[in-house]
């Protein structure tokens, strides 16, 4: 890669570790999902809705974000989103009532979700002139990393400890590796140019604006839409059927783990492809 390139590298660590911090404890409420519903009683899909919540804030939030990504400096969206993450573990941690355990995750969907997902990417792809594909295909491999690591993880502390103890460990972990990693953000010079340009009043559009892309970007939301909507059944599921099934915990979060391993395997691959 060009040596104009060289900080990109960074971002694309910060992207792959706080991409899966954010996946990974989405993908951990399949795992967390029996010993919740043995502790208060809830059903399984009221439980499960947990996830569904996340995913809708970060949804409807991820949209403002972006706006503002564009506009402000990156670092701010990383620090927000590593201090949303762990604040929602550690919230989680605490919860005696259904209400609770969805405020907590709507916190972690919205804020810390959102924050990094709509804001990273964008941000690795522009340091980037050549191998651009590839960079972010690596960048978006620790989506899946997390998604096969953290809900691991979870499911050997559970079993170590508790849920409680699982979710405050996890949290603490989040805010410690969160802000160190938020902290080596930078933005490429073409978006700082951007940023001066908007304060001092200048016309920044051009090169910033959709254009062609357009129609691209609305069918690659769409594609996105039945992908992450089909994947999330069998990411928040996978676990909780195959231990009803008499599984261990530990096996069956090594099965997701295998999936999620291949996922990473396929993003890297991908994106040398692209």
């Amino acid at each position: 890669m060009k040596s104009d390139s060289y900080y990109g590298l960074v971002m694309v660590f910060v992207g792959f570790t706080l991409s899966a911090m954010s996946f990974g404890g989405l993908a951990a409420v399949g795992v967390f999902l029996k010993p919740l519903i043995a502790e208060f009683g809830w059903s399984r899909g009221a439980t499960a809705a947990g996830y569904t919540v996340a995913a809708f804030s970060a949804a409807a939030f991820g949209i403002p974000l972006g706006y503002f990504a564009d506009r402000k400096p990156t670092r701010r969206f990383m620090f927000m989103g590593a201090t949303a993450l762990a604040t929602g573990l550690l919230l989680l941690s605490q919860i005696s009532a259904i209400w609770q355990f969805y405020l907590a995750y709507f916190l972690f969907g919205a804020f810390g979700h959102a924050a990094i997902a709509c804001t990273v990417w964008a941000n690795i792809g522009q340091w980037f002139t050549h191998n651009k594909g590839l960079a972010l295909g690596v960048g978006l491999a620790g989506s899946a990393f997390g998604q096969a690591a953290v809900p691991f993880c979870a499911s050997l502390l559970i079993s170590a400890f508790d849920w409680q103890t699982a979710y405050l460990i996890l949290g603490l972990v989040y805010l410690l590796l969160g802000m160190a990693v938020a902290t080596l953000t930078r933005d490429p010079p073409m978006k700082r140019a951007r940023i001066a340009a908007i304060k001092y009043g200048a016309d920044a559009g051009g090169a910033w604006a959709l254009g062609s892309a357009k129609s691209t970007v609305i069918w690659l939301s769409v594609a996105t839409i039945f992908c992450c909507s089909c994947m999330s059944v069998a990411t928040v599921h996978v676990v909780p059927a195959l231990s009803d099934t008499g599984f261990t915990p530990e096996i069956a979060a090594s099965v997701l783990t295998t999936i999620m391993v291949a996922g990473a395997m396929g993003r890297l691959w991908s994106g040398k492809l692209c």
